[in-house]
Formats: C-alpha cells, sequence, structure tokens
C-alpha cells in the first residue's frame, strides 16, 4: 500500500509528458505529409527536449525506488517479545500473591505491574504489532492485557468490587468463574499454537493449566489447588521470558541464542 501511494504522484506527472510528446508528434507527422518538404529539426529538438524531460523523469522515479528500497532494509521493530515480557512479570507477581508466598494475602503491591506493565504496556504492544498482520499475536496481546486491568480492577478499591462481596461468601466462586472464563478463552488460542515450537506450545499449555487450577481452588477453597496453578503460573511466565529472549537475541547483540524445537508438523496429501 505505501509503495502504491508512493508511486502515484510521480505517475500523475509522467503522463501528461507522454501525452504532449504524442501530440506533437502526430501534429509534426500531419504537417510533414502536408507540406512535404518539412525539416524534421524542429520534431527532432521537440523530440531529444522530452527525451531528456523522460529521462529526468525516469531518474528521480529511479531514484525515489532506491530511497524506498533503502528504507525498507530497515528491520522491522517486533512488539511481541515487549508484551511476552509484559506477561512473564505480572504474571509471575500474581501467582506468587495467590499462592500467598511468605504469608502476604494483600494484593496492593502487585497492582502496579497489573495495572501498567501488564496491562497499559501489553495492550501497545499488542496495538503495534497488529499492522505487521500478526492475528494470533494480536488477539493474545491484546486479551490478556485487558485480562491483567480487568483483575486490577476486581482489587481497586474505587471499583467497589470487593466491598460489594464484604458481607457475603459469593467472592471465591465469582473469582472462580472469571479465572474459568479465562481458561475457556486459553483453550481457544491452544490450538493455534500446534505447529510452532514446543516452547511456544508449552507456554499456552501451562497458562491453561494455571487458570483451570486457580478456578477450581477457588471454587473447593483450597489454597493447595490454588498453589498448584501459582506453580503452573511461574512455569508460563519463565517460558514467556524465554521466548521474549528468542525473539530480542540475535548475532548482534548477544553470543547466547536459544534453541528452538519446532513442533513436527503433520503433512497433508
Amino acid at each position: 500500500m505505501t509503495e502504491a501511494f508512493d508511486k502515484s504522484p510521480l505517475n500523475t506527472d509522467i503522463e501528461p509528458v507522454a501525452q504532449t510528446g504524442i501530440m506533437e508528434a502526430n501534429a509534426a507527422e500531419s504537417d510533414a505529409q502536408a507540406d512535404g518538404v518539412r525539416v524534421s529539426s524542429s520534431a527532432s529538438s521537440s523530440s531529444s527536449n522530452h527525451e531528456s524531460k523522460d529521462t529526468e523523469k525516469s531518474g528521480s522515479l529511479h531514484n525515489h525506488h532506491h530511497h524506498h528500497h533503502a528504507r525498507k532494509s530497515y528491520p522491522e521493530i517486533n512488539s511481541v517479545p515487549l508484551g511476552l515480557a509484559a506477561f512473564a512479570l505480572t504474571n509471575l507477581a500474581v501467582c506468587l500473591f495467590m499462592a500467598q508466598v511468605h504469608g502476604i494475602t494483600i494484593p496492593h503491591a502487585m497492582l502496579g505491574l497489573t495495572c501498567f506493565y501488564g496491562g497499559v504496556i501489553q495492550f501497545l504492544a499488542g496495538c503495534f504489532v497488529f499492522v505487521t498482520g500478526n492475528t494470533l499475536a494480536f488477539t493474545a496481546l491484546i486479551s490478556y492485557a485487558a485480562f491483567w486491568l480487568s483483575l486490577s480492577a476486581i482489587f481497586i478499591d474505587n471499583f467497589g468490587v470487593l466491598s460489594a462481596y464484604a458481607e457475603t461468601d459469593q467472592f471465591n466462586d465469582a473469582l472462580g468463574f472469571y479465572f474459568l472464563g479465562w481458561a475457556l478463552f486459553s483453550a481457544v488460542l491452544f490450538p493455534t499454537t500446534l505447529k510452532s515450537t514446543f516452547s511456544f506450545c508449552g507456554f499456552f499449555v501451562a497458562v491453561l493449566l494455571e487458570f483451570i487450577l486457580l478456578a477450581a481452588g477457588m471454587f473447593v477453597n483450597n489454597l493447595v489447588v490454588v498453589r498448584v496453578g501459582a506453580a503452573f503460573g511461574v512455569v508460563a511466565s519463565v517460558l514467556s521470558w524465554y521466548e521474549a529472549f528468542s525473539a530480542t537475541s540475535d548475532q548482534y547483540n548477544s553470543y547466547i541464542h536459544p534453541y528452538q524445537i519446532a513442533i513436527p508438523v503433520k503433512k497433508t496429501v
């Protein structure tokens, strides 16, 4: 689209020159037929002038393409590693809170991550990857960014979610349904990773098991089940960081290059 847009002004400038040359050539030919003795010097000079103009135009078009290809030679920025890194750190903090590591039950320290890094930054990463046409990355990054933001809303006092459940015993079940919904969403995305790599597919498996076990732990009100789900969340965070590092490490900036194992693809006849 960009190349077509850049070419259009040049094309509109070239066409009038070509049309003028044709009209003058036809006029010269008709005059020669009428007089029979018309000198062709003016026609040749007119032709040479138009050739020089066409040369200038073709030269500018060549220069335009040269600059266009020069711009295209720069590597495109990939925002997916940023989104993966944001997911990894935010998910790790949330899982440690859900598992009540060191007896922590107050969630407010993690809200900065869920709002800004996992929420805003991951959302922007999803918006940036939209222009590359990566539908899976766009869907996953934007959706999980919304997950972090909505999780933040549950624990931010101004939204009134916790206070609404203060006099009831419904909060655990409600949070269980919340995690169950995200488990279903992760299950929908999981089949789209079966032709990628083992680490990327394993990341979605770990996220899926994390949400399933967190939901089950909330339903049965069992901290052990929640901690098992949080453990899978830690695995998901590690794999997410691995994918982020794999996407950013190259021969120009690192001596360490993560090894990726592609999932064998079944051949179809």
